[in-house]
């Protein structure tokens, strides 16, 4: 695959793709591979860039050293108290978090209610990408009203 930069206008040409060095980073934190399929087809097609993660500690590695626009994760893991000190690091970087999830809002506990995002699962992903452009979104116009 042929690329090339062109400095005037800092952007990444790959074949007769345009890539913005904006492009917004997503964690997703998933184990199971027809999901992280799923996710790959949906999200990369809307010119995001994903970041997949298996476990909390490489989620949470991640997080420290790749610094995501987003972090999206499943309704399993092993420990709540890892959710919450993962959730706590998302919270004090500004990352917004999206738990993607077949459970109905009232099986996530009332704590994790109040910092994160509650997408349910289906098999159409609109609803997930609507509430990310969202997230993403208001992110820009808190940077752009802090600076003013």
């Amino acid at each position: 695959m042929r690329k090339f930069y062109d400095v005037e206008t800092a952007c990444l040409f790959r074949n007769d793709d345009f890539f913005s060095f904006t492009m917004k980073t997503i964690l997703i934190f998933e184990d199971n591979k027809n999901l992280k399929f799923l996710y790959k087809e949906e999200l990369e097609e809307e010119g995001y860039k994903l970041l997949f993660a298996k476990n909390i500690e490489e989620t949470s590695k991640i997080i420290e050293e790749k610094f995501p626009d987003l972090l999206i994760v499943k309704d399993k893991t092993p420990t709540m108290s890892s959710y919450m000190m993962m959730f706590e690091t998302t919270k004090a970087k500004g990352i917004p978090v999206i738990i993607h999830t077949v459970f109905p809002l009232n099986r996530i506990g009332t704590q994790l209610r109040e910092t994160v995002e509650h997408v349910k699962k289906t098999p159409n992903f609109e609803h997930l990408k609507n509430k990310i452009n969202e997230l993403l979104d208001n992110g820009k116009k808190n940077l752009t009203a802090n600076n003013e």
